[in-house]
């Protein structure tokens, strides 16, 4: 329920109204681990990406975008924002991680940004479909 709140919060303090798509619907928690040992728990409206020793933004957003579309039925224009940048995981102690949320392609979403370069701003987003494109270049 905490770690809810807080993505709640967090979308509301980047600006982000009128969830439509899959953030619209209720979902069971999901757990999901990509071929680089990134693993991936969560559903639309808030998930939480745990990454590795050495884990790029481009790992991230390829976890981000793999389990957006195998575990969450993502269509590859749904848009994945950041709610919470790079940082201590506030339910795995020990672990790093980011959180996103999964809005539908009709999303405002008020900052582009490069999630490659500085993953450690919230409101970075990228359409699925991008996000799992970067997941040949993340090996």
């Amino acid at each position: 329920m905490r770690r809810f709140v807080f993505v709640a919060s967090a979308v509301a303090a980047i600006g982000l109204v009128g969830l439509t798509g899959p953030a619209a619907e209720a979902q069971a928690v999901q757990r999901y681990s990509d071929g680089n040992n990134i693993a991936v728990t969560g559903t639309a409206q808030g998930f939480e990406v745990f990454g590795r020793a050495g884990s790029t933004g481009a790992d991230y957003m390829c976890a981000a975008g793999e389990f957006s579309h195998v575990r969450l039925n993502a269509r590859n224009n749904d848009r994945m924002v950041m709610t919470r940048p790079l940082g201590p995981s506030p339910t795995t102690p020990g672990r790093q991680s980011m959180e996103f949320v999964l809005l539908g392609p009709d999303a405002r979403t008020p900052w582009g940004g490069s999630i490659l370069q500085y993953p450690r701003r919230a409101g970075l987003n990228r359409s699925v479909g991008h996000a799992r494109g970067l997941c040949s270049r993340s090996d």
